[in-house]
């Protein structure tokens, strides 16, 4: 299904439609490539010689082929797909130009992480022993030219690989040589595009402003806290506990809600901190967390929702200002169930699943999650590609390199609201980068962000 029908699909009611940026995140999924989420559509896929994955990695189930992950990258891009199951099984194609001919190979691939102690010797032990049956299957996809094993992900390089091609097959040594394979890329690089989709071009060009690079950008983002992780009091706060230093007269200070984004005065560290977000504005006198906190006053997090102040409505002005960051989306978090390996194969686990600031993560309980404890998966949604089929979801995003991950909602309803915040954060991933790409280009961010989210969000 197109992704554009897929949305129409999920019938968005007027309340939950989707902002400008999401539906650019949308649009964007479009132009990435074909939208593949089995495992027979990635090695069918990689194995036409015109398709736009190279690669495909399923897990050790030969009825079901639960796919992994797979893209247009190549062998490194093979590493994050590799630890989903004790041992996942796929297809990778190669060419190579030598002699002004284009040499296509496909190779079958064992791979695994024998050393990350992530699955028990008996779930290696079963999901090892499917390896005949999954290289018979996969071998209808196309002619297989050699087994090549990753026992690890440091094995899944280039160089590795043709070491591996020249030593299986000594007849084509000459072949499997590092300029030949780069003589294909410059080959496939300099076709003309219009003989392949656009989808292709537009996804071409997309990488390579996203993913390739000394440093993506989503690498030095500071990955989001569990929401419902505690924060720790940044000192006895001006708002609490008797009458402020700065006495009662109120000063005219800016209007902040809730969700808003600031950046706040730390007085245990004495400097400002800039990733602070309003998460409570008082209008009556109450006590909370054993303080007395006066009316009008703020509640802030920052330093990744590790601290938190109370700010008195006269002090605003001093410890708290406006930030130029791009505000983010409503959170959501729940309940779902995500797809994992196990001893009988593939099974469903519940996990407490947060949509926050951009990031979709997972965390094996509530009560983890509560104690900031790091989230066993993290997907950042910038290239967010999205399927929907009743209440089961399958994504990925160009931050998960190819590993493509299936959870399950309660209900189809629930699925939906899902897809809409997903969408929402997604596109909020595309501002970030808009944001990053002003600051690299030595724009003015502050006032020219300020600005233009003014403009976005109505002065919101």
């Amino acid at each position: 299904m197109a992704m554009l029908d897929m949305c129409n699909a999920l019938s968005f009611t007027p309340s939950a439609s989707l902002s400008a940026s999401a539906v650019k995140a949308v649009k964007r999924s479009e132009e990435e490539g074909p939208l593949i989420f089995t495992g027979a559509e990635a090695l069918t896929e990689v194995a036409n010689t015109d398709g736009d994955w190279d690669w495909a990695l399923v897990g050790p189930d030969p009825a079901e082929l639960p796919l992994s992950g797979g893209g247009s990258g190549g062998v490194e891009e093979i590493r994050e797909a590799m630890g989903k199951h004790a041992h996942s099984f796929g297809l990778l194609r190669l060419e190579f130009f030598q002699r002004s001919v284009k040499q296509t190979r496909f190779i079958f691939i064992h791979a695994s992480d024998d050393h990350a102690g992530k699955f028990s010797v008996r779930e290696r032990g079963q999901a090892g022993m499917m390896k005949g049956r999954m290289a018979k299957i996969i071998g209808t996809f196309a002619p297989i030219s050699a087994e090549v094993r990753f026992a690890c992900e440091e094995d899944a390089t280039m160089e590795y690989l043709l070491e591996r091609l020249r030593t299986m097959l000594p007849v084509d040594t000459e072949l499997f040589t590092m300029e030949n394979f780069k003589k294909a890329q410059e080959q496939y690089n300099m076709k003309d595009k219009s003989s392949h989709n656009s989808r292709s071009q537009s996804r071409s060009s997309f990488i390579s402003s996203t993913t390739r690079g000394k440093v993506r950008h989503w690498e030095i983002l500071q990955v989001p806290r569990a929401r419902l992780a505690t924060a720790d009091p940044d000192l006895p706060p001006d708002a609490v506990n008797g009458e402020p230093s700065g006495g009662t007269m109120r000063r005219k200070a800016k209007i902040l809600k809730v969700g808003d984004v600031v950046e706040v005065y730390s007085v245990k560290q004495q400097k400002w901190v800039l990733d602070g977000e309003v998460r409570a504005v008082t209008k009556e006198f109450l006590v909370e967390d054993g303080f007395k906190i006066r009316a009008g006053s703020m509640k802030v997090v920052f330093a990744n929702a590790t601290r938190f102040k109370w700010v008195a409505p006269q002090n605003i002005t001093e410890h708290i200002r406006p930030s130029p960051r791009v505000k983010p989306p409503p959170l959501k978090l729940g309940t779902m169930d995500l797809q994992v390996s196990s001893e009988e194969g593939t099974e469903w686990t519940t996990f407490h699943v947060e949509a926050n600031r951009g990031f979709f993560q997972w965390w094996e309980s509530e009560e983890l999650a509560r104690k900031g404890m790091r989230a066993t998966g993290t997907a950042y949604l910038l290239g967010l590609q999205l399927f929907q089929e009743a209440a089961v979801l399958k994504l990925r995003s160009s931050a998960t390199q190819g590993a493509t991950y299936t959870f399950t909602a309660e209900s189809e309803e629930e699925a939906q609201e899902w897809v809409t915040a997903l969408w929402e954060h997604a596109g909020f991933c595309e501002e970030i980068k808009d944001f990053q790409e002003a600051k690299d280009a030595g724009t003015n961010v502050r006032e020219e962000l300020l600005a233009l989210l003014g403009g976005r969000r109505g002065g919101a």
